[in-house]
Order: C-alpha cells, then sequence, then structure tokens
C-alpha cells in the first residue's frame, strides 16, 4: 500500500514536471543558441517568426487539455479543449505578438496550468506550462521562436486570461 501511495506521489511530480533531459536537435541548435549575444539571438527568432518548420508543434494535433498543475489532482481535473478551443490555443502561442523578450528565472512546478497537445493516435506531441502569477512565463516543448524567451506581453497575458475563463465556462 505505501508502495503503490509513493509510486503515484512520485508519478504526479514527474508527470506535472519535467525531469528529464531535453535533446535539442542539431538544426534547431545551430539557428537559435550558436549565438554571441541576446541581440544577434533574438534577431534569429525574428528571422523565424511563422515559419512552418518551428510553429509549436510542429505537428498535426488531434486534442488539447488544460489542467491545473495542482498536485494529484491534475489528471482528474482536466479539460479537453473543443476544436475552436484548441485552434485557438495553437494560434495564440503562434503568435510573437503574445510574447515579450523579457526574461525571467523560473521552474516549471511554479506553473499554473499545463497544455497537452496529442496527435490521432493520443501520444502527447506538445506540452506547455504557463504560470499566471507576476512573472507571466510559459515554457513549451518543443520550442518555439514564436514564444520569443517565454515572457507573455501585456496582451498576451490579457488574452490567455480571456481564453482560460472561457475554457472553464463550459
Amino acid at each position: 500500500m505505501i508502495l503503490t501511495i509513493g509510486f503515484i506521489i512520485v508519478w504526479d511530480i514527474f508527470d506535472r514536471g519535467e525531469y528529464y533531459s531535453v535533446h535539442i536537435p542539431e538544426k534547431e541548435f545551430a539557428e537559435f543558441y550558436g549565438h554571441r549575444d541576446w541581440n544577434e539571438q533574438q534577431k534569429a527568432y525574428k528571422k523565424n517568426f511563422g515559419k512552418d518548420e518551428w510553429k509549436f508543434p510542429r505537428e498535426e494535433v488531434a486534442k488539447a487539455k488544460i489542467y491545473r498543475n495542482a498536485f494529484l489532482t491534475s489528471r482528474i481535473t482536466s479539460e479537453t479543449l473543443s476544436e475552436n478551443e484548441t485552434e485557438e490555443i495553437i494560434t495564440f502561442f503562434n503568435n510573437p505578438e503574445n510574447f515579450s523578450f523579457r526574461e525571467t528565472t523560473w521552474a516549471v512546478t511554479e506553473s499554473d496550468y499545463i497544455f497537452r497537445f496529442f496527435d490521432q493516435n493520443d501520444t502527447q506531441i506538445g506540452k506547455i506550462w504557463l504560470s499566471t502569477d507576476d512573472t507571466w512565463m510559459t515554457k513549451s516543448r518543443p520550442f518555439s521562436p514564436n514564444m520569443k524567451y517565454g515572457s507573455l506581453s501585456e496582451t498576451g497575458a490579457k488574452e490567455i486570461l480571456e481564453l482560460i475563463k472561457r475554457i472553464q465556462r463550459k
């Protein structure tokens, strides 16, 4: 019994966080990370805004879900987004106007919401952590330059809150 409870707790912590090494493909590394300074890196991001190759989540999405990042209850309280909501969320996260190049330090464990994106086979193909506190930070897997360094702009923060409120009113 104790072993089962321990397993559930560990599974939940790993499910909601990012406790694994992420391989950055060579092409992505060369395009976005091999620069001398932040200005050159920002130019590389801007040059790639909107390019299909780098759009989140880089695959066809069949469905999306939103989860409250809450200990042991995230999966239970998740909500599946409608087709329109899924499209709206993907469009939001691929719009560079919703983000700024401001960077703050935070951990995905501090996020309030987790969005998960799935393909036709119900395999997770993308994940976004969102913090709605003063930092307004996001982190995505896979990476997209459209989200800049992950900080929402003032406009983006307002819009995502409205989207979340609409989704949760269903």
